[in-house]
């Protein structure tokens, strides 16, 4: 980076030295950390996909598919971010300075920052929970345990069997109804057998609720060839085991709400409010430096030069969106399948959740765009498209997270962010050097 570039003064340049040499011990500490983080994310949807996989035989190649792929990602976002931070390694205090003076506690302006971004994934996480925690309330207290006493008896001959793991689908002869045993049953019933030992053309006898207008019905009671598999005792067990993990899952949901919620006034009035002591480095330019950047910037109409560029999300973005979106999407569609297990419900409620996340960011990496063209930046987002002349651009000024993502303020001649840049990747070096080769200065 250079330090002489006039967007820094004398003063500034220091306090970033000093920035770089305080961080410098930390960013093999910050490779270890990202690759710990890597590991543990990995782990939690390897998890999510041995689920996926113990749902049904014809999941389990999806879920290796997945898991494999997955991996790949993974390796090779560790092995870029990496590259990156060892390349920052080996760069002056400056540069370190740079890529740290946002998440250093003694800058003013980081508590805010930080704030900004732990309070909204509290509130978020918060609502989400609770979301899920009414949900599952609601369909707990609407739901009505069926009478065995009132069961509809009536035996009849076996047309289909299928087992589907999270259920067992039957149909029957002269019968347009499908019936199924829930797998909220399986832990008390011999399924194994039942599945090989009843076949096509058998008569069963079975006992259900009285048939409405619904085209899928439970079964509370089944017999075959003298052999009981599912009885009164057999549904008691199975319904209120049931109702119990229910419970337990509304228990944890609302509990984790209360901690995110609770956690977000603690973090402000403990956390944030210590972090706002701890600021003694100011790095916002004074009067007289802001007054000495007009001076020098007087022509800076003058210096713009055109240039074309178009920045899109990467083709690797793109595609990681769109598998994890189908990823939880599949779950959501394997997990309703048997809304009646409080288990796969929750799951069902939750895959929902980060589903509408993910085709929510899917949408933008396939729609965001970054133009420069005939002397005007256009910036083109789903919920709408900015643009500014490059000519009313006095500087931009950059930043990065903790991951590494490049994000960077415009700044206007009157010293108001113009508006933000966020990009999906990690594209936005390319962005920033097509600024520079359009004549805006970059700090």
């Amino acid at each position: 980076m250079d330090k002489d570039n006039i967007n820094f003064s004398e003063r500034q340049i220091k306090i970033l030295e000093d920035i770089g040499k305080r961080f410098r011990p930390t960013i093999k500490k910050g490779i270890r950390n990202f690759s710990l983080a890597l590991i543990i994310i990995y782990l939690l949807l390897l998890c999510v996909l041995f689920w996926l996989a113990n749902q049904g035989e014809q999941n389990v190649f999806i879920a290796i598919f997945l898991g494999v792929l997955l991996l790949g990602v993974f390796l090779l976002n560790w092995f870029l971010y990496r590259k990156k931070l060892k390349k920052l390694l080996e760069a002056d205090d400056f540069t370190i300075g740079l890529h740290y003076r946002n998440t250093d506690p003694r800058v003013i302006g980081n508590a805010l920052k930080a704030k900004s971004g732990v309070m909204p994934a509290f509130w978020i996480l918060g609502i989400l929970y609770l979301f899920s925690s009414i949900g599952l309330g609601i369909i707990h207290l609407t739901t009505v345990k069926p009478d065995y006493n009132q069961l509809v008896y009536q035996t009849m001959v076996v047309e289909t069997i299928k087992d589907f793991k999270d259920e067992i689908k039957l149909t029957f002869v002269g019968d347009d109804h499908e019936y199924i045993i829930s797998s909220i049953y399986f832990d008390y019933i011999d399924t194994d057998n039942l599945v090989l030992n009843v076949l096509p053309e058998d008569t069963v006898e079975i006992g259900y609720k009285a048939l409405l207008d619904d085209k899928m019905t439970s079964i509370y009671f089944f017999r075959s060839e003298g052999i009981t598999y599912m009885d009164e005792a057999i549904f008691h067990q199975g319904y209120d085991a049931n109702q119990r993990i229910g419970y337990i899952i509304f228990i944890v949901c609302s509990a984790v709400t209360m901690v995110c919620l609770v956690g977000g006034f603690l973090y402000y009035y403990l956390v944030y409010k210590k972090r706002l002591g701890q600021e003694t480095i100011d790095l916002e330019k004074t009067e007289a430096e802001i007054q000495l950047i007009k001076e020098e910037q007087e022509s800076l109409e003058n210096e713009i030069r055109t240039v074309d560029f178009e920045l899109k999300v990467s083709d690797i973005t793109k595609f990681v969106s769109v598998i994890l979106s189908v990823i939880f999407t599949i779950i959501i569609f394997v997990s309703v399948r048997d809304v009646s297990a409080s288990d796969k419900l929750f799951v069902g409620i939750v895959a929902s959740l980060f589903a509408l996340v993910f085709w929510r960011w899917t949408i933008a990496c396939f729609y965001n765009k970054d133009i420069i063209k005939d002397e005007m930046y256009i910036k083109k987002r789903f919920l709408g498209t900015k643009q500014v002349e490059l000519k009313h651009i006095k500087l931009i000024r950059r930043s990065r997270n903790n991951i590494g993502t490049l994000s960077f303020e415009l700044i206007g001649f009157d010293n108001n962010v113009i508006f933000w840049v966020i990009s999906v990747d990690k594209k936005n070096e390319m962005l920033l050097e097509a600024f520079q080769k359009s004549g805006v200065h970059i700090e």
